[in-house]
């Protein structure tokens, strides 16, 4: 479940990217709600594949594990702008800090691969019309 909510923590992050970006016909007020909604969004399917893989949790593990879950995220959202607003050191910090949980490296390529994957996706997002994404709701990673 861990490892699935990462995965949804780093395309929720892209596709935040791209409701926040500056040049957007969209004003700021806009994106911030999109966005909102958006992270809204991910909890609510985090919350129901959890009760569909039946983890057992009481209230108070509950709480527990959803703060922890969420001081993730933001951590994530924090230390992934930081590494698309820089280079790709940077970026690979975040990868192996928040992705790859600071776990010993055999192959450091995994890192250089997850750059290209994120700057591609950020790219190919970027490229997707606002009526698509907006009106549509078509959103495709590469």
């Amino acid at each position: 479940m861990y490892s699935y909510c990462l995965v949804t923590f780093l395309h929720v992050w892209l596709i935040s990217v791209i409701l926040m970006r500056n040049e957007s016909v969209l004003d700021y007020t806009t994106g911030m709600y999109l966005r909102k909604l958006l992270v809204q969004n991910m909890w609510k399917d985090i919350e129901t594949r959890a009760r569909k893989l039946k983890v057992s949790m009481n209230r108070k593990n509950s709480l527990k594990t959803y703060n922890t879950l969420n001081q993730t995220f933001y951590a994530f959202l924090f230390g992934f702008d930081e590494g698309l607003l820089s280079d790709d050191t940077v970026l690979a910090g975040a990868v192996w800090r928040h992705l790859l949980d600071m776990r010993e490296l055999q192959d450091f390529s995994i890192l250089n691969e997850m750059c290209e994957y994120i700057r591609k996706n950020v790219n190919h997002l970027e490229t997707i019309s606002e009526t698509d994404i907006f009106k549509h709701g078509i959103i495709s990673f590469v």
